[in-house]
């Protein structure tokens, strides 16, 4: 997946049953932070399902949009992470297709890249150019990307992270200066 020229890649809407998993259920009111990731373990999805556990216990509802299915979802983030497909604090859409990607962010407020290792991930830059404000695992690689146009999470830190995301959904403003 990569950032795209709409003449490379046509933008095209969601396919019926991503908008349906997005727009319909538990959680659809709730600001939500878009993953785009495979489930590899590098990507470390149970640090940012733990926060998104830390927020729901806190009464603060945010979603998480992963691009990984169910059973993946699992996998990385643990048994755990079912309860939150469920309640729909977490929700599996699997592979999204490079056309679809613009909608995917278009669709999602904020995005999150606790990633524990990466030579250069489209993500960031994807969030960047859809103007969508990050929270990203505070490590060289990451920096080197985002700069000032991201907020950092200690890696493996579900308090940090929940932090950082709870602090970026309440203030606007920082929105705002992030795009």
């Amino acid at each position: 997946k990569a950032v795209d020229s709409d003449r490379d890649v046509p933008a095209r809407q969601l396919p019926d049953e991503t908008s349906d998993a997005l727009q319909n259920g538990p959680g659809r009111d709730w600001p939500s932070f878009l993953y785009a990731a495979t489930g590899e373990p590098h990507k470390d999805q149970k640090t940012v399902a733990s926060a998104v556990e830390i927020l729901r216990r806190r009464g603060k509802n945010v979603r998480l949009v992963l691009t990984i299915d169910k059973a993946g979802v699992i996998a990385a983030a643990g048994a755990d992470a079912k309860s939150l497909v469920e309640s729909g604090h977490i929700v599996p859409l699997g592979w999204v297709r490079k056309e679809h990607l613009k909608s995917l962010y278009e669709t999602c407020g904020f995005c999150v890249m606790p990633s524990l290792l990466e030579s250069l991930s489209s993500a960031y830059l994807e969030a960047m150019k859809w103007s969508r404000p990050q929270v990203c695992s505070d490590l060289p690689f990451a920096l080197d990307v985002c700069g000032d146009a991201a907020l950092y999470a200690r890696p493996g830190s579900p308090q940090d992270w929940a932090n950082q995301m709870e602090r970026l959904v309440d203030d606007s403003e920082l929105q705002r200066r992030l795009i």
